[in-house]
């Protein structure tokens, strides 16, 4: 298999309270990272960054709606809209 060195992040695991954190250096050009986002889903074992990411989700797509509802937008084209935002698919 060839590693795509661009695209490789190095996520490093340790204990929740350790006295000494030390870091090993990293495997040629792959970047270190504390948090890494795996199939959508913030993986550092901590819903910390994974919470914050949903709230500035939720946070912009309200202030969108709440610009649309200011704009005037029809409630049949604002149903529709707001259908589309919860359920993309």
């Amino acid at each position: 298999m060839i590693i795509n060195f661009q695209k490789t992040k190095e996520l490093v695991f340790h204990r929740p309270n350790p006295r000494n954190i030390v870091y090993p250096s990293s495997v040629e050009t792959i970047e270190q990272v504390k948090v890494a986002k795996l199939l959508g889903v913030q993986s550092n074992f901590c819903c910390e960054e994974h919470v914050k990411y949903i709230l500035t989700v939720c946070s912009q797509r309200l202030h969108l709606l709440k610009l649309l509802r200011a704009k005037g937008l029809q409630a049949t084209n604002f149903t529709m809209f707001v259908q589309l935002l919860l359920f993309p698919g």
